[in-house]
């Protein structure tokens, strides 16, 4: 899903994360069975560091949105490509493990 962004802010497209650390569930989360999919908007610089990472769409859960925030803040995208970009966070349970997908 490409970015919405921020005024002045070049749009970024998925092709151009370098490095995505999946979310840790949290704990907590898994053992209330608490599931969603949160959108974080993850600003980046010529460095392909985040800059700003926030929340524009809550999974009903602060420890599923704060976790999805917190990987994303450790993402690396190509140098040079300044810009900004939506992407949906999804936590998971089924019967035999807990899954975090990046992308929905």
């Amino acid at each position: 899903m490409a970015g919405t962004g921020a005024p002045g802010a070049a749009l970024a497209a998925e092709s151009d994360i370098l490095e995505r650390i999946p979310p840790t569930y949290p704990l907590t989360a898994r053992r209330l069975g608490l599931q969603g999919t949160t959108m974080v908007r993850v600003r980046f610089g010529a460095d392909g560091r985040p800059e700003e990472v926030t929340v524009v769409a809550s999974s009903g859960s602060t420890s599923l949105d704060e976790a999805a925030r917190d990987a994303v803040r450790h993402w690396r995208f190509r140098a040079g490509a300044v810009g900004v970009l939506d992407m949906p966070i999804t936590f998971r349970l089924d019967a035999r493990s807990s899954v975090a997908a990046v992308g929905g």
